[in-house]
């Protein structure tokens, strides 16, 4: 994509592109970029993206979830703008606790997270499960997320509708929660650049599966960062996974200037770059 290709919108925030409809994928990024609330960074985010990730992080329902006022006015500017949105489920709940206590807890409060947000009509719902660290096997914590998850079903949320996020654990680890209960991957290839894991092998595995990427640069363990922060190998790898998604990537930074850069990023090379043929392989 050139500069000329660009279509000018003139409700777009000053000084950033606006690249919706630009790329062969959806364009996103977070609810978090402008220091506003929900409603005015959908306002401002709708002439640039096509896809808004809205950021439900904490659980509360009185003051960490959005209330019907908020998402009829989201629903009204995504219906107006003709932009779609995704969520991320609150990460301050274990659902994947060995604690049957706090399991349950946890459900209880992602169920309230995605009902409030039905009305969006969401791509799909975000949800972490923490990795075991060194406390448990990894087949007692898929055991245990598993518990959680039909916690889940069992309040009747569709789980092909819920997205498994990679994290700092080995991705195929998700995969036997994956198969089992037919959710939905979120590749976020950042973390995985972050702890050394191969970004683009996974995605040939599970290209299938996986609902949308986040993406956004690291330096070392630090993630969340402009696109432009990639070294050379982590570009390449995420361009060969961007070449041949057309799902929803989202660029999960959460500043204004972080966004910018990044926009620039894809506008520079995503299009511009010589892409190989879906069929090739790496």
């Amino acid at each position: 994509m050139t500069e000329r290709h660009r279509q000018p919108n003139p409700s777009a925030p000053s000084g950033i592109p606006p690249l919706r409809k630009q790329f062969p994928f959806v364009l996103g990024t977070t609810s978090f970029i402008f220091p506003e609330d929900w409603i005015g960074n959908a306002r401002k985010l709708a002439p640039i993206v096509d896809e808004i990730e809205i950021l439900a992080f904490e659980s509360d329902p009185k003051t960490g979830l959005p209330d019907q006022t908020t998402v009829e006015a989201l629903r009204k500017i995504g219906e107006a703008n003709d932009v779609s949105y995704n969520v991320h489920l609150p990460t301050d709940v274990h659902i994947g606790s060995h604690e049957k206590e706090k399991s349950a807890f946890a459900a209880a409060r992602i169920v309230e997270a995605v009902r409030r947000t039905e009305a969006l009509k969401p791509r799909s719902w975000t949800l972490h499960i923490e990795g075991p660290g060194d406390l448990y096997p990894v087949e007692t914590w898929i055991e245990d997320a598993a518990d959680g998850l039909s916690l889940l079903s069992k309040a009747g949320i569709r789980l092909e509708r819920i997205s498994l996020e990679t994290l700092d654990y080995p991705p195929e680890n998700l995969m036997p929660l994956v198969d089992r209960f037919g959710t939905g991957i979120c590749l976020d290839v950042g973390h995985l650049f972050c702890h050394g894991y191969d970004a683009p092998a996974f995605f040939f595995r599970h290209r299938n599966r996986i609902d949308l990427l986040h993406i956004h640069g690291v330096q070392g363990k630090q993630d969340h960062l402009s696109l432009d922060c990639l070294n050379d190998s982590q570009a390449a790898a995420l361009l060969s996974i961007l070449w041949r998604f057309t799902g929803c990537v989202s660029i999960e930074v959460f500043r204004v200037a972080d966004l910018v850069r990044s926009l620039n990023w894809l506008e520079k090379f995503v299009n511009i770059s010589k892409q190989p043929s879906s069929s090739d392989e790496l």
